[in-house]
């Protein structure tokens, strides 16, 4: 998925800065990269089904950045894309409607 997400960047003329980033505690998110200033945050999870602890890993990955970040975004197996908690759940098939891999 990293892989895609920078295929799209360079494809759309974008800086291929993408980040992995994790506190000494072990909080992390999978992907960060800066859009309008902003601080994007991506969980990746492999499963089809949205757990709790999903939407917990994406409400934490975001809370680092502070007021800098924009909301947390979960890319998962399913097809279903939907705002949980303040976290944006995507299917890995609706990042092509975003720009983004798919």
């Amino acid at each position: 998925m990293v892989g895609e997400f920078l295929k799209a960047r360079l494809n759309a003329g974008q800086p291929p800065d993408l980040y992995f980033w994790r506190d000494n505690n072990g909080l992390e998110a999978d992907i960060v990269f800066e859009t309008a200033g902003r601080l994007q945050s991506v969980e990746i999870k492999s499963g089809q089904t949205v757990t709790p602890d999903y939407i917990r890993a994406g409400q934490k990955a975001a809370r680092f950045a502070d007021g800098e970040a924009l909301p947390p975004w979960l890319i998962y197996a399913g097809k279903e894309s939907y705002e949980r908690s303040g976290v944006r759940v995507m299917g890995w098939r609706a990042l092509a409607a975003l720009g983004q891999p798919g």
